[in-house]
């Protein structure tokens, strides 16, 4: 009688421990580690702008798996270009992940540089003259205008529309 009680305490012991390890593996496994979809290296964001596009970028995530990560930089350190950078912060953060569904936005205000490089399984949707026209045609008027925030959020819901499918055209 001892042993079948000891038993059934060690099993119920196991069970839980296994429970345990699968809820952690499910949340290692799931979407957690696309939380921090704004880097804000460069201050130049207030706490609810950077509410306001990681709320966006999330959206597009949950929608269609892309990640979206903007990173701010008052210099791109060793890299001798913002691209160099982006490709270094993109892999560094694993932006995309295997899928290679990732987009990174590295933006210099003090540098008025910025760079936007999209993974392999984004380049269809989102061509580099496409990128090239929301850079020049959406973000830099703002940028010019010294409106860094309504840039990035502008180019960011291009940006989106596009990859979504709901593109109007440019008005050139």
């Amino acid at each position: 009688m001892m042993k079948t009680e000891g038993f059934r305490v060690l099993t119920k012991k196991v069970n839980r421990i296994l429970m345990v390890g699968f809820v952690f593996m499910f949340l290692g496994c799931s979407n957690a580690a696309h939380t921090d979809f704004v880097h804000d290296n460069e201050e130049v964001l207030k706490k609810e702008q950077i509410a306001e596009l990681t709320n966006l970028y999330k959206a597009h995530f949950d929608k269609t798996g892309n990640e979206i990560l903007l990173v701010t930089s008052p210099d791109f350190g060793q890299y001798e270009s913002a691209k160099d950078f982006a490709v270094y912060y993109g892999d560094m953060h694993n932006v995309g992940g295997s899928t290679e569904k990732g987009l990174v936005m590295a933006v210099s205000q003090s540098q008025k540089r910025i760079f936007i490089l999209t993974g392999k399984a984004l380049v269809t949707a989102l061509p580099d003259d496409k990128v090239q026209e929301v850079i020049h045609k959406v973000m830099v008027p703002a940028f010019q205008n010294e409106d860094y925030f309504e840039g990035v959020r502008r180019g960011s819901n291009r940006l989106i529309r596009i990859l979504e499918g709901r593109e109007l055209k440019l008005i050139h």
